[in-house]
């Protein structure tokens, strides 16, 4: 063990061997994680081939083709830039209607893949193929008429370009097996049908010239069928790559991740109503992504959840979707007590009415009280009914048929569904609908006497999959008749819909379409460079939900769960290759080694070890045993890490000579993953606060001097949800909040959080920066506050009954849409600080600036336009190869003007400041950036900014440890992706 320090806490390098326990424990853990992916069928029906086994085969340029036991014929030997392969297959079949080209995955392929190509890929330039019969003199051509596959990597490479005559370097079919490594299917379909009665000889020629080098196939079959139904013979569609998938995924989770608020909730659209489902709507689909049920983010969300009282339809359906998610034990008295209000909210409580559900009478949208029914309200309730079932509440059957009844009613005379009887039919209303009746299906066919029922069930999905056959879109939610100007903001609530009934149903075909493999690729080219969904409504909560829910088949038992993957960067000029589990624990190893690695060996040196470097710091070294062979060894490290975020990884690796010399060293490339599962102070105190706020319970009011407008009344700063907000109106000189308790209350601390729009950048509006606050009446005292939206910070006082609280703020970190407009989302108060409350931001006495704007004063940062590898983040690297230079660093069109010209894409920036001894302060950066950053404090990343800031600051606080006695440095790695640039920073220091 090497240079380790307290704050990584247990470093624990193991050695592992090919036999050894812990390499069999990593091999699992990788085994486990990889047989987390979904499967998908990519291959045809085999019932409807007959596989063509080869007489002969040759080819081209010296590549040698064998015949192997399936038919399949596999290359192999020399692998010119072009080739072209011959086949010559005999058959019995008569009546031939198409054949079938599989391009089929090796082991002796790169990377497993169906191609030659060093990524695994190929292009098909053209089939061409002649006919004789066996008896026969002269062959004749094959003339294709058709061409399907079942995926191609462009349009203008798609299985058309195999039969069209073009053999230029430009044109052929690619199955993009750099991305699948999977077996790839090309159809082709003769002019018309041929077989001689006597046998037939099929001579076919597999071109493999285009411009691409040495993209011929590594292994192909090919195969004929007699069917006359050619669509039966169309290969299953191919959705996204699973990598693309589970990158999709990890990014959209968190997005999610970023808008939790700070009392665990997440808002959503209407959320003023909804206090819960949103909530609940966030937790079912992150655990259907893969996040467990004690990651930190779940606890404090369902903690928000069980401390609330919902009482809409909607909020009761999500929440019980999400406490059955979250898994034993269930809270049966919650479940209960929800599930009977919607019992009770059937019909709206009219026996008269039709067994559907819509707002609770009182409760209407939005401020209709009247007796509303609708499709949408219906199928939140019974996927929450659904959701108590499975958490073991009984539930009778008779609710289900009556509901089930109901819904055939509200059918369509051509299968169609409707949000209201009446209303024009659409899409998402026919998912709506064929999720009602599923479920009611379903749940009827677990008893007896309800067999008439459930077949009328059947026979209403029946003919609602015959309309959307007829009306089938992944790309909008179609209204019938249709609208010229379609409304898209219930797009990804249909899209969810049909996962749903795609799922429950277990179906791989809806309407003869290949629902997910098509859905799928059109989400994921909708997603957002942040990682969200949305429409020009926004709501990029929601959607985002409903995006991801339908990625991951969430509603399927089989679905698939989340794959972290760890982004491998550099992998092009380095000497050998590491790898992760992007997990906690976190689990390394070197998975390749490369040509200076290997010549290295054949000179006689060894290996004297593996140097790991964790965010900067080097946190062991594990040696070769003594018997070790270097290329069988992984050299493999476990590293257990003390918070969030952002983690970098690479190695180096030193070499000895016989005589033990050191004789160099090589290093790896650089991992980096996103780790977000560990227990921080934020998310303990969210649910350790939920429900225990003093304000819920003491009948509070606020009055401010004043407000911006009726969205951001006072009132929305005690209502005991964080994502509302107060905020005065920008010309008001002392905005000042003041909460009056109508019952005694005592307390001692009181917590605030600043306003920000919700899932706006952080910098948008204004933040409270330095705030004056008064407990009932007494002198006030002076705080500031650290620039950050997303938590909670406190200030104390001696116990005392409160019953009143001013808070003014007297200056503000300054937004770019509302630059002097700031307020709070939350005030609350607690009686005692908790025992375990170390960690909780205290409000501070002072504020220092260490190192200034550039914009205010002068301020040098050292910087590099060329990428300096990855251990420029740490304090020992030596930066003498950068230059001096004055912020604000500018460049581009449009860029303010600067003190430091910035002219190439990427800048590295590093500049150290100093701490005191036993210091208490906490320091924060603020940046102002155009267009990314990611930031590293002594070598460990604290943060980054996805998004330019609009030419204000944007804070960012260094969490405590990082910060060391003495000299730090600060490294900042900044990208611009177009239009201006600009770079500029300052660090604050806040004394408690």
């Amino acid at each position: 063990m090497q240079n380790e320090t307290p704050s990584q806490r247990s470093v624990a390098p193991f050695r592992p061997s090919c036999v050894s326990f812990s390499w069999i424990l990593l091999v699992g853990v990788l085994a486990l994680v990889s047989g987390l992916r979904p499967a998908r069928a990519t291959t045809l029906d085999d019932l409807d081939w007959t596989v063509l086994k080869p007489k002969a085969v040759d080819a081209t340029e010296g590549t040698q083709l064998r015949i192997l036991d399936d038919g399949s014929v596999l290359a192999s030997g020399g692998n010119p830039n072009t080739s072209v392969y011959m086949l010559e297959l005999p058959t019995d079949l008569q009546a031939i209607t198409a054949l079938r080209v599989e391009v089929m995955t090796h082991a002796t392929m790169p990377g497993n893949g169906p191609g030659r190509a060093f990524n695994g890929n190929l292009v098909l330039t053209e089939v061409t193929a002649e006919i004789q019969g066996v008896s026969l003199l002269q062959p004749e051509p094959l003339t294709f008429r058709n061409a399907v596959a079942d995926h191609s990597q462009t349009k203008a490479q798609g299985p058309g370009a195999a039969i069209d005559g073009d053999f230029g370097p430009e044109n052929g079919w690619c199955p993009e097996g750099q991305t699948y490594h999977a077996t790839s299917t090309l159809v082709v379909q003769p002019l018309k049908a041929f077989g001689w009665r006597n046998g037939t000889i099929v001579r076919i020629k597999l071109h493999f010239t285009s411009r691409w080098e040495q993209h011929a196939a590594g292994r192909v079959r090919v195969s004929a069928s007699t069917r006359t139904e050619f669509d039966r013979l169309i290969p299953v569609q191919r959705g996204p790559a699973d990598e693309a998938i589970e990158r999709s995924v990890e990014r959209g989770i968190q997005y999610l991740l970023k808008l939790q608020q700070s009392d665990g909730s997440w808002f959503g659209p209407d959320g003023h109503m909804y206090p819960v489902g949103m909530t609940g709507l966030a937790v079912h689909t992150l655990l259907h992504c893969g996040l467990k049920r004690e990651h930190p983010s779940m606890r404090a969300a369902m903690a928000y959840i069980l401390s609330k009282d919902p009482i809409r339809t909607y909020d009761i359906g999500c929440a019980l979707m999400a406490i059955h998610e979250y898994g034993e034990p269930f809270p049966r008295d919650v479940v209960k007590t929800l599930t009977k209000r919607l019992l009770d909210a059937l019909g709206n409580g009219d026996n008269d009415n039709p067994a559907i559900w819509g707002y609770p009478r009182g409760y209407g949208y939005p401020n209709d009280n009247s007796n509303h029914l609708d499709l949408s309200n219906t199928q939140y309730a019974l996927l929450g009914l659904r959701a108590a079932a499975a958490c073991g509440e009984k539930i009778s059957p008779a609710v289900f048929d009556k509901a089930g009844k109901s819904l055939l009613q509200m059918q369509g005379d051509y299968g169609s569904f409707s949000y209201r009887p009446g209303e024009r039919p659409t899409s998402s209303m026919a998912a709506a609908g064929m999720t009602g009746l599923l479920i009611c299906r379903d749940e009827l066919a677990k008893g007896k006497g309800f067999d008439g029922s459930v077949k009328k069930l059947e026979t209403g999905l029946a003919k609602c999959e015959e309309w959307l056959r007829s009306n089938w879109s992944v790309d909008e939610n179609l209204e019938v008749p249709r609208n010229p100007n379609p409304n898209f903001r219930w797009y990804y609530y249909y899209i969810y819909g049909l996962e749903r009934v795609g799922s429950i149903w277990m179906k791989r075909l809806l309407g003869g379409h290949d629902w997910y493999a098509e859905g799928a690729a059109a989400i994921l080219k909708r997603q957002a460079a942040n990682g969200s969904w949305a429409t020009e409504y926004g709501e990029s909560d929601s959607n985002t939900c409903f995006a991801l829910l339908f990625i991951t088949r969430a509603s399927s038992s089989t679905g698939s769960s989340l794959v972290r993957r760890a982004e491998e960067l550099g992998l092009d000029k380095v000497s050998f290759v590491v790898r992760a589990t992007p997990a906690n624990p976190l689990i390394a190893w070197v998975g390749e080694l490369r040509a200076p690695i290997q010549q290295r060996l054949e000179r006689g040196e060894r290996v004297a070890g593996v140097d790991w470097v964790v965010n900067g710091s080097s946190v062991g070294t594990v040696k070769l045993p003594e018997k070790g062979n270097p290329l069988l060894e992984r050299f493999a490290l476990q590293h257990i890490l003390d918070r969030n975020g952002r983690v970098e990884i690479y190695a180096i690796m030193r070499f000895i000579n016989a005589e033990g010399a050191e004789v160099g060293k090589e290093s790896s490339n650089l991992v980096s993953c996103m780790i977000d599962d560990i227990a921080d102070p934020r998310s303990r105190e969210m649910a350790r606060d939920a429900g225990k706020n003093l304000i819920a319970v003491s009948g509070s009011s606020a009055v401010a001097t004043s407000e911006f407008d009726g969205n951001f009344a006072p009132r929305f700063a005690v209502d005991g949800r964080a994502p509302t907000s107060w905020l005065p109106k920008p010309d008001d000189p002392n905005p000042t909040l003041k909460i009056s308790s109508k019952r005694s209350v005592v307390a001692s601390v009181v917590k605030m959080v600043q306003a920000q729009v919700y899932g706006i950048v952080p910098n948008d509006w204004a933040r409270a920066k330095e705030i004056e606050v008064q407990i009932n009446g007494e002198k006030p005292k002076r705080y500031f506050l650290l620039d950050d939206p997303s938590i909670k910070q406190r200030v104390l006082f001696k116990p005392q009954t409160v019953k009143q609280v001013r808070i003014t703020v007297k200056s503000w970190y300054e937004g770019f849409g509302q630059p002097k407009c700031a307020g709070f989302k939350e005030v609350e108060l607690y009686a005692n600080p908790a025992p375990d409350s170390e960690g909780e931001v205290t409000a501070f006495s002072a504020m220092e600036t260490l190192i200034p704007f550039g914009v205010d004063a002068k301020s040098e940062w050292r910087f590099a336009t060329i990428d300096p590898g990855p251990e420029f983040a740490r304090v020992e690297f030596d930066d003498q190869a950068f230059v001096l230079g004055a912020a604000p660093f500018t460049g581009g069109n449009g860029a303010a003007k600067g003190n430091t010209p910035w002219e190439s894409t990427k800048l590295w920036v590093r500049r150290e400041f100093m701490s005191p001894e036993k210091d208490t302060a906490t320091y924060a950066l603020s940046l102002s950036i155009d267009d990314k950053a990611e930031v590293f404090v002594n070598g460990t990343w604290v943060g980054a900014i996805a998004d330019y800031t609009r030419g204000k600051p944007q804070g960012m606080t260094i969490p405590p440890g990082i910060v060391k006695p003495g000299k730090n440095i600060i490294a900042i790695r900044v990208e611009d992706t177009g239009g201006a640039r600009a770079f500029d920073g300052a660090l604050f220091r806040y004394v408690p």
